[in-house]
Order: C-alpha cells, then sequence, then structure tokens
C-alpha cells in the first residue's frame, strides 16, 4: 500500500507522510538560482499575461525567476502548478495565492500548498488551490491556440493528468489549427508517439533545446508571429529572439519596446505589431 492512501487511515503513515513533506520542503526551499539568467527566467519574459505555465514541479526555482522578472513588467505569465510548490502559498478564505508566508488581505499569512506526491491514484479534487491550478489550465487548453511541452513524458502514474489534460483539449479532429511544440531530449518519434493524442496531422514541431521554440524566437509575440506564418504565409527572422549567452540587460533591450507596445495597447483592441518579420 502507498504511504499515501495509507496516511488516510494509519495515523503513523500520516505521520511518516507528513515527516516527509516536512523534508522535502526545507530541502528544496534552499534551491537558489544563479545570478545569471536561466531557462526559467527566458520563459517568462518570452510570455505575457494571456499566456499560462503550468507545472508538475515542486520545486522554488520557477517561482523566483518569476519574483525576479517582476522588475522589467508585470505582463507575466499565469502560473498553475498542478502538484504544489514549497514557495507557494494559499488563504482557502480569501482564494488567493502568493509567496507561501505573504500576509493575505485578511491578515493571515498564506499557508503552504499541499505537494501533491507521485503516486498511481492522485487526487486532483480535494485540494483546493491544486483544484484551482488544474481549472486554470483546462480553461487555457480549451482556448490556446498554442502548447508547447517542456520534457514531460506523460508517465504512467500520470494516467490521470494526461486524461484530464486530453478532455480539455478535446478531439484532434477539432484542433486543426492549432499547434503543438514539444522539447525533449528522446527521439522526436518517442516523443511523438507519447503525445499523438495531442497532435492534429503535422501541427506539431519537435525541438532539442528552447531556444529554437517559437517562445524562443519570438518573445512575448509567439501566437502573432505562428499566425503570420502558418496563415499570412510570412516568413519569419531566425535570429531575432533569444540567445543562450544573453544576460538581463541583453534580454531587457530586446524586449524593452514590445513591453511598451502592451502597455500603450492594453484595453485597446489594437493588435501587437510582430517584429520578427
Amino acid at each position: 500500500m502507498e504511504l499515501d492512501e495509507c496516511s488516510k487511515t494509519e495515523p503513523t503513515c500520516m505521520e511518516a507522510k507528513q515527516e516527509l513533506e516536512k523534508t522535502i520542503r526545507d530541502y528544496m526551499s534552499e534551491y537558489r538560482l544563479p545570478d545569471n539568467p536561466t531557462i526559467y527566467d527566458y520563459l517568462i519574459m518570452g510570455l505575457t499575461s494571456k499566456d499560462l505555465i503550468a507545472t508538475f514541479n515542486w520545486d522554488p526555482l520557477l517561482v523566483q525567476a518569476y519574483s525576479r522578472v517582476m522588475r522589467y513588467t508585470t505582463n507575466l505569465p499565469q502560473l498553475a502548478l498542478l502538484h504544489g510548490n514549497v514557495a507557494v502559498g494559499y488563504c482557502i478564505e480569501d482564494n488567493v495565492m502568493g509567496n507561501v508566508g505573504m500576509t493575505c488581505r485578511c491578515g493571515k499569512p498564506l499557508a503552504p500548498t499541499k505537494l501533491l506526491f507521485p503516486i498511481k491514484n492522485k487526487d486532483y479534487s480535494s485540494d483546493t488551490a491544486i483544484s484551482k491550478s488544474w481549472r486554470e489550465l483546462n480553461s487555457a487548453l480549451e482556448l490556446a491556440y498554442m502548447v508547447t511541452i517542456f520534457g514531460y513524458s506523460a508517465p504512467k502514474s500520470g494516467v490521470a493528468a494526461i486524461e484530464m489534460l486530453k478532455k480539455a483539449w478535446g478531439s484532434v479532429e477539432n484542433r486543426n489549427l492549432e499547434e503543438i511544440e514539444i522539447v525533449d531530449l528522446r527521439e522526436e518519434y518517442e516523443v511523438i508517439e507519447s503525445w499523438s493524442g495531442f497532435i492534429h496531422s503535422h501541427h506539431y514541431s519537435y525541438h532539442s533545446n528552447f531556444f529554437t521554440t517559437t517562445i524562443g524566437r519570438c518573445p512575448r509575440r509567439s501566437c502573432e508571429a505562428t499566425f503570420d506564418r502558418l496563415m499570412m504565409n510570412r516568413w519569419l527572422e531566425p535570429d531575432k529572439g533569444l540567445r543562450p549567452d544573453m544576460n538581463f540587460s541583453d534580454i531587457d533591450k530586446l524586449t524593452r519596446n514590445l513591453i511598451i507596445e502592451e502597455e500603450n495597447k492594453k484595453g485597446t483592441k489594437k493588435l501587437l505589431v510582430n517584429p520578427y518579420i
């Protein structure tokens, strides 16, 4: 019997589970990003509030990157933490999520979110914060024009998660305009086989690194660039985007005018310019 299941009826198992979760939190809470930009920073700066990043990871690195790129813009993607996160807290009374320990508007500190363990039968609905993240992801998938998948191998222990994603994505026959991008180190045939239930015909691209994806090549305008490329038959410039040797000053220079345009057109129906054509 798995520890998570046993903990529901056996006090000793519950104590062991709580001690394990505390150990994980204490250990992962010590993680720190290096001073230079990481893939997390590139990814977040490459997206806007119309986008959503969903992660199964418990570690705080994505949240740390999110916090430090806020000095450049607050027009950043939404986050869905599907298995909880050691850096994130939640107030069930006010339905507020933020940095763990931060004071909520009700005056109470945000309590740590539950960590969902990698077990066979995961419960995505009983915990309010995790359920909220899944609802946000499902809503985003229903409306998505593009989906970029990073290194998730769709493991057998994740059957329930994959089924929920499939339900939100719907039939591939009805997603004949949408694009799937997959970043993975496995062989392409293996990757495509894993995600065949989401891919309509040839509407996918395979990448072995972030910088060849549309987000990497066309930061903050990935959907606009994809629409121009596929629907308007416009050629995209391949080397105007993010590069692995950039520092934060370089990223700021690349994205500054894009962010200014976003602010100027906020609340209007004016289309954003695609500078990558």
